[in-house]
C-alpha cells in the first residue's frame, strides 16, 4: 500500500521465500529476517544505518479459552517505507489500514505511520484491562457468597491472565524510549515532529503497567481471602468430626463395659436393661461433649 508518500508493505503468515525476497529487496539483516520467523520474542529495537527493526509483542484475548495470549508484530522502518510482519490479524492494525486508505494524506511520514500503529496497539490494551477489572470485582463478590471451591479455578485463571499480561508489556516503556532515540539517530523525517506523540504513548504504557500492578495486588488479596475461607471451613469440618469421634469413643467405652459377661455386671440382668443401657450410653456421650465444650477443647 502506498499512501501519503509512505510505502507500507504488510505481510501476514509469510512464507520463508517471501521473507528472503523481502530481505534481498531492502537489504535487511539476515538475523532480522530470522526473527520474523519466530514468535514469543522479547521486545527489542535494532538500529542499522539504513533502517530500524522493532519487535513489539502485545496481548491478545482468546475469548473461547478466556486467556491472555501473546501476539507479536515485527516492523522494519526506513526512509519513506515501513514493513510489518505478523502471524495473526491485529484488529488495531486493520483499523489503521482502513483509516489510511480513506485518508491517504495521513500520516505523511514513515515515523508518523509507525507511531499511529504502535499507539493503536497500546490503546487496544485498555478494553482487555477493563475486562480483567470486571472479573476481579465479580470474584470478590463470589468469594463471600459461599462459592469458595468453585472460585479456586476462576481466581487461578485471573492470576494467570494478569501475570501473562505483565510479562508481555513489561518492557514496552523501555522499548519505546529506545525506539525514539534510534529514530532520531537515523535522522528519519518526522522523528522530532512526532516526539511528543511518542511521549504520550509512553505515558500510556506507564498507566497500563500501574493498572496491572493494582490488579495483581487485588487478585492476590482475593486469592488469600478465598484460601482463608477454605481453611476456616476445613477446620470447622475437622472440629465437627473430632467432636463426633470423642463422643463416640466414650459411648463405645461405656457400651463395652456393659458387654462384659461377668456375674456381677450391674443392670444387665434387670428388667428393661436394654433401654437403661441405651440411656446410660447416650448420657455418657452427652456428658463427654459438655466436658470438652466447657473447656473449649473442641469448639
Amino acid at each position: 500500500m502506498h499512501r501519503g508518500g509512505v510505502r507500507w508493505i504488510e505481510l501476514r503468515h509469510p512464507e520463508q521465500t517471501e521473507l528472503i525476497a523481502l530481505g534481498q529487496e531492502f537489504r535487511f539483516h539476515p538475523l532480522d529476517i530470522a526473527d520474523c520467523q519466530k514468535q514469543g520474542q522479547r521486545a527489542k529495537v535494532e538500529r542499522y544505518h539504513e533502517y530500524a527493526f522493532i519487535v513489539f509483542p502485545f496481548p491478545v484475548y482468546n475469548r473461547s479459552k478466556r486467556l491472555i495470549e501473546p501476539g507479536e508484530i515485527d516492523i522494519f522502518i526506513g526512509p519513506g517505507y515501513i514493513v510489518t510482519v505478523s502471524e495473526g490479524q491485529p484488529a488495531p492494525i486493520d483499523a489503521l489500514r482502513s483509516t489510511v486508505q480513506k485518508q491517504p494524506e495521513q500520516p505523511s511520514t514513515s515515523v508518523g505511520l509507525l507511531h499511529a500503529m504502535l499507539d493503536r496497539l497500546v490503546v487496544s490494551f485498555y478494553p482487555m484491562l477493563d475486562h480483567i477489572s470486571v472479573d476481579i470485582h465479580q470474584s470478590e463478590h463470589q468469594v463471600f457468597s459461599g462459592h469458595e471451591k468453585q472460585m479456586v479455578a476462576e481466581i487461578g485463571l485471573l492470576r494467570r491472565n494478569v501475570t501473562d499480561f505483565r510479562r508481555i508489556v513489561q518492557s514496552h516503556k523501555t522499548t519505546l524510549k529506545r525506539l525514539v532515540d534510534v529514530l532520531k539517530l537515523n535522522g528519519l523525517q518526522g522523528s522530532h515532529q512526532h516526539l511528543t506523540d511518542f511521549e504520550r504513548t509512553i505515558e500510556r504504557t506507564k498507566e497500563i503497567w500501574d493498572l496491572l500492578e493494582s490488579y495483581r495486588e487485588s487478585i492476590d488479596t482475593v486469592y488469600e481471602t478465598n484460601e482463608s475461607l477454605l481453611t476456616y471451613k476445613l477446620n470447622d469440618i475437622m472440629r465437627t468430626f473430632t467432636t463426633m469421634s470423642v463422643v463416640i469413643f466414650f459411648m463405645t467405652l461405656v457400651a463395652t463395659i456393659f458387654a462384659i459377661h461377668a456375674s456381677d455386671t450391674p443392670i444387665v440382668e434387670s428388667r428393661g436393661a436394654f433401654w437403661m443401657i441405651i440411656f446410660i450410653v447416650a448420657l455418657s456421650g452427652w456428658l463427654a461433649r459438655q466436658f470438652f465444650k466447657r473447656r473449649r477443647l473442641l469448639e
